[in-house]
């Protein structure tokens, strides 16, 4: 690049922050209303930003209008009609200041913010736990409880026969253990039991689904997975290969694993079952269904599809026995997620129809059906984990054989809660 067209690069970038600075425009947050003390809670979804947002009515105004559309004079303009009070500019600026140095702002300050926060994550020496002690039972008491998961689990027979062969991959929760052990369990012990053909050494590629993150692609990290026990190492040269296998980048958007659940639960779980020796590819599955497809979403993403016929090859080839885990919810409904309706019989008995729709597809093995039903349907219970559902089968191919192990409904009526979840297991020939 020459003098001259970097002179006129920063020139431009004076002026796009100038635009930012004059049209402020808020990122987007969730509101909770906390009607009892006259308040609404502001929180990040991605929760990249530095703690929550407690505002009054006044405030709630004054952050409506910072839409990217409104510059600081119809700001204060605005302001003063719907509130009646004057807002001066050094107050305003303020405010602002306050908000962009909390990571609530789109534009440079935020992005600068945010390349912050994957510095810190690249230098981790692993990806941390959430909550050492936060998984139903304190750590150094957790190993028996999900014990007693499994046990439970083994105890009930599963809804549809064992197919023949061998075992390649397993769906399972990201409940948290409480609500999601009756699908814990059978998974987990059924996995525990397959052992003695696997060997020593196993890889278990773990699909996961992008509750919080900022990318809408294929997400996968390098990073280990710290558990109650130690480290779940991650395959680093196999994640290597597959990401020359599909093209395109996975890694931009690794940080998206950092607050992330559902590839958490299950490396603790696998760390437990499989012990030191087992190794794990950590991925995070977009939605198929949506306007995209399963085309990515961000400028150098990888297709999911692609990526799912990638990492089907690579396993084929490799002589490294390799599992497949679906870290997979389906349906959440309740006025928790926004239902008008009270979680009644009614509005429970309807997701488990919506549920049954989907599940028959992935009993059939017929991802690309589960996509375009989900698609069409438009997703009305909200399944969460459409995208790692669908890698996993396209990943093992049409000789792939799954086997539904156990259906359940989390249900906590005081918050007006609904999770479901299904348990299978997959066999290839």
């Amino acid at each position: 690049m020459d003098a001259g067209t970097a002179d006129r690069l920063r020139t431009l970038e004076k002026l796009m922050q100038a635009v930012e600075r004059e049209y402020p425009c808020l990122r987007y947050v969730e509101a909770i209303p906390d009607e009892r003390n006259g308040r609404v809670i502001l929180r990040d979804p991605t929760q990249l930003a530095a703690g929550v947002l407690v505002v009054g009515r006044a405030e709630l105004e004054l952050l409506s209008l910072l839409d990217g559309e409104h510059g600081w004079m119809e700001i204060q303009a605005e302001y003063a009609r719907r509130s009646g009070q004057l807002l001066l500019s050094h107050e305003l600026e303020a405010v602002l200041d306050q908000l962009d140095s909390a990571g609530y702002l789109q534009g440079a300050g935020f992005e600068a913010y945010y390349a912050g926060l994957v510095d810190e994550y690249r230098s981790l020496p692993y990806r941390p736990l959430r909550q050492p002690d936060g998984f139903g039972a304190p750590a150094a008491a957790l190993p028996a409880y999900l014990d007693r998961a499994m046990a439970q689990g083994r105890r009930r027979e599963p809804e549809q026969p064992a197919p023949n062969g061998r075992l390649a991959a397993i769906v399972a929760p990201h409940l948290d253990f409480p609500r999601g052990n009756p699908c814990y369990g059978p998974a987990y012990d059924l996995l525990r039991r397959s052992l003695p053909g696997w060997g020593d050494e196993i890889r278990v590629v773990v699909l996961g689904a992008n509750h919080f993150g900022r990318s809408r692609s294929v997400v996968a990290t390098g990073k280990d997975f710290q558990t109650p026990w130690g480290v779940a190492h991650t395959d680093r040269p196999f994640l290597e290969q597959l990401q020359a296998e599909c093209g395109g980048n996975l890694t931009p958007h690794e940080m998206d694993h950092l607050r992330e659940h559902s590839i958490e639960l299950q490396a603790i779980w696998l760390h437990h079952v499989l012990g030191d020796g087992v190794r794990i590819v950590p991925v995070l599955c977009p939605n198929p269904s949506g306007p995209l497809g399963t085309a990515p979403g961000d400028p150098d993403g990888v297709d999911l599809r692609e990526f799912s016929l990638a990492l089907g090859r690579l396993i084929r080839e490799d002589p490294t026995p390799t599992l497949l885990v679906a870290s997979a919810d389906l349906s959440h409904v309740g006025g928790y997620f926004g239902d008008e309706e009270d979680l009644d019989a009614g509005l429970v008995a309807a997701a488990r129809e919506a549920d049954e729709a989907g599940l028959a597809l992935v009993s059939r093995n017929d991802p690309e059906a589960l996509r375009r039903h989900m698609a069409s349907t438009g997703n009305p219970t909200r399944w969460c984990s459409i995208g790692c559902l669908y890698a996993t089968l396209t990943a093992l191919g049409p000789t792939a054989a799954p086997q539904r192990l156990r259906y359940h409904q989390a249900i906590t009526e005081e918050s007006q809660n609904c999770v479901t979840c299904a348990a299978f297991a997959v066999y290839l020939p």
